[in-house]
C-alpha cells in the first residue's frame, strides 16, 4: 500500500512497485524457462518411431514396432495352408534403444514374434560408437544377435529398401540380414580423399556362423568372416546427376566343419527357410 503524503512520493512508491513487480516477472520466467528445458523432449518419425531424448543428451530412449502382413497367391497351393487370399504374418517385432553418456553407448534389443516364434530375441546388441572421439575411429559392436550389412542397396525390408523381400539365394540363409553371433567394427562415412563422396568398411568376426543368433550356439569352434565395402564417391557433390552413384561389394567367409549337426555349416548350400516352398541349390 502506498500511504507517502505527496503526489511525487506516491508516484515514486508506485515505480519501485513497478520494478519490483518486473524484477520478479523476469525471475518466474527464468524458472519456467529451465525447468522447460531441463524436460526430456518427445521426437516421433514415421518409420523410425518414437523417441525420448534427455535435455542434456545423457540418455534417451527409442520405441519402435513393425508390422508386416503378406496376401499370399501361391499357384497349385490353394488346398493347404497359406494358399490363395491367406494372410501370412511376416514379421511382428517390437524394438527398444537405449543409450546413454550423450550416445556414446547404445544397447537394441528386438523381439521377433512371427513366424510362430513366440518372444525369440531377434536384437540383442551394444554399441559403442568411438567416432565420436575421432571420425576415423570404429563403431564397435557385440551382441547375441548382431546385425551386418552385405549389400547397402538390396536389404529385403519394406522400411531400408526397394524390395520388400530378399532374393532367392539369400532367403533365410547366412546372406540374409547377416545376423549373428560375435562382434564387428563398422567405418562408415569416411572421406573419399580424392573425389567428394565417402566410402564404408565394415568386418564382422562371427561365431557359430553367420545367420546363426538368438543366441543360438552350434558344436563347431571354426569362426565365420564377413567383409563389406561401400563407395559413394560423388555424394558430397553439387552435381545432382553425379551425387546418387555408388557401389557396395560383401564377401562372407564361411568355415565349413563336418562335425557340425547343428546347421547347414557342414556343406556348402544356399536354402530358403521361410515360406511355404523351400528350394535348396
Amino acid at each position: 500500500p502506498v500511504r507517502a503524503g505527496s503526489s511525487d512520493d506516491r508516484i515514486k512508491a508506485l515505480e519501485d512497485e513497478l520494478t519490483k513487480l518486473k524484477s520478479e516477472q523476469m525471475e518466474l520466467r527464468k524458472e519456467a524457462t529451465a525447468a522447460a528445458a531441463a524436460m526430456p523432449t518427445f521426437v516421433y518419425r514415421p518409420g523410425a518411431g518414437l523417441g525420448i531424448d534427455a535435455a542434456d543428451q545423457s540418455w534417451g530412449i527409442r520405441f519402435r514396432y513393425l508390422f508386416h502382413v503378406d496376401m499370399t497367391f501361391l499357384e497349385g497351393q490353394d488346398a493347404r495352408r497359406n494358399g490363395d487370399f491367406e494372410l501370412f504374418g511376416r514379421r511382428n517385432r517390437p524394438e527398444t534403444t537405449y543409450f546413454w553418456d550423450r550416445g556414446f553407448y547404445e544397447f537394441r534389443s528386438e523381439l521377433d514374434m512371427d513366424a510362430g516364434d513366440a518372444t525369440e530375441i531377434q536384437r540383442a546388441t551394444l554399441f559403442v560408437h568411438y567416432e565420436k572421439l575421432n571420425p576415423w575411429f570404429p563403431r564397435f559392436q557385440v551382441g547375441m544377435d548382431n546385425p551386418a550389412t552385405i549389400n547397402e542397396y538390396d536389404r529385403g525390408s519394406n522400411r531400408t529398401a526397394a524390395t520388400v523381400e530378399l532374393p532367392l539365394i539369400r532367403r533365410d540363409n547366412g546372406w540374409n540380414t547377416g545376423s549373428h553371433t560375435g562382434l564387428g567394427f563398422v567405418w562408415d562415412k569416411l572421406p573419399a580423399m580424392l573425389t567428394p563422396g565417402t566410402w564404408d568398411f565394415h568386418y564382422y568376426w562371427i561365431i557359430n556362423g553367420m545367420g546363426r543368433g538368438d543366441g543360438d550356439t552350434d558344436q563347431s569352434s571354426n569362426m565365420d568372416h564377413a567383409l563389406y565395402l561401400n563407395m559413394a564417391p560423388f555424394s558430397q557433390s553439387k552435381n545432382k546427376w553425379l551425387s546418387g552413384f555408388a557401389t557396395s561389394l560383401g564377401v562372407w567367409f564361411g568355415n565349413p566343419d563336418e562335425r557340425n549337426t547343428t546347421n547347414s555349416s557342414r556343406r556348402l548350400r544356399l536354402r530358403t527357410a521361410l515360406g511355404p516352398n523351400r528350394v535348396t541349390l
